[in-house]
């Protein structure tokens, strides 16, 4: 019956910040207060969205951590004159781009990738093979 009280319990908390999200862990993070020790809870990091562009000519957008100032960017289907004016625009350090996430392979959402990429090259990067 533990198993299914603790199935029970993580449905019933799922929508909860530090929550366990198995039913393994639920009795400890009960044991915890509702947070997995040694792990960062949602409530602990802030993220900030930035979206540069949205609509059938272009989708961009940044998510970025608050605290460490890291991002990662969201579809990149603008030029990059347009995703360095809106970074500049709204505060977002360019040097600080962690990665770029595509949702999907529309040309809205890609066909910036290519010259945003070059001209964020950072030390240590190397062109595809």
């Amino acid at each position: 019956m533990e198993d299914a009280e603790d199935i029970a319990y993580v449905r019933t908390q799922a929508e909860k910040p530090g929550e366990a999200a198995c039913p393994a862990a639920a009795a400890e993070a009960r044991a915890c207060g509702g947070e997995v020790p040694g792990r960062r809870t949602p409530r602990d990091v802030r993220l900030k969205l930035h979206v540069l562009a949205s609509g059938s000519k272009g989708n961009c957008s940044i998510v970025q951590n608050v605290a460490t100032g890291a991002c990662v960017v969201v579809d990149c289907g603008i030029s990059l004159r347009a995703f360095s004016n809106a970074c500049a625009a709204c505060g977002v350090d360019t040097s600080r781009i962690e990665a770029i996430l595509i949702t999907h392979e529309h040309s809205d959402h890609t066909k910036g990738l290519g010259v945003v990429t070059r001209g964020l090259a950072k030390a240590g990067t190397s062109p595809a093979l």
